[in-house]
C-alpha cells in the first residue's frame, strides 16, 4: 500500500493517524478481498509504504493520485 504525502485531516485522522496507516489498511483490504476470491491466505502478505515511495511528483494533484496506490507482486509458490 502507498499514499501520497498529503497529512491526513479532518475526520480521517481519527481512524489513520498517519499516512503509513492509511497505506496498510489499504494493502490489507486488498488481501482480504483477493482472500474472498479464493486465494489461501497463508501465501498472502500486506506491506505499508505510506508515502515513501513515490512513483510520481507530489506537488500536482495528477501526481499525487499516482501515488495513491497498491501494488500486488506474484513470486513463484516453490
Amino acid at each position: 500500500g502507498h499514499t501520497d504525502n498529503v497529512k491526513i485531516s479532518g475526520k480521517l485522522v481519527k481512524v489513520y493517524p498517519t499516512n503509513w496507516e492509511l497505506s496498510a489498511a489499504r494493502a490489507i483490504n486488498v488481501s482480504k478481498h483477493i482472500q474472498q476470491q479464493g486465494i489461501d491466505p497463508t501465501i498472502l502478505s500486506a506491506t505499508a509504504f505510506g508515502e515513501y515511495q513515490p512513483v510520481a511528483d507530489n506537488a500536482t494533484p495528477e501526481g499525487r493520485a499516482k501515488n495513491r496506490r497498491i501494488a500486488i507482486i506474484l513470486l513463484p509458490k516453490d
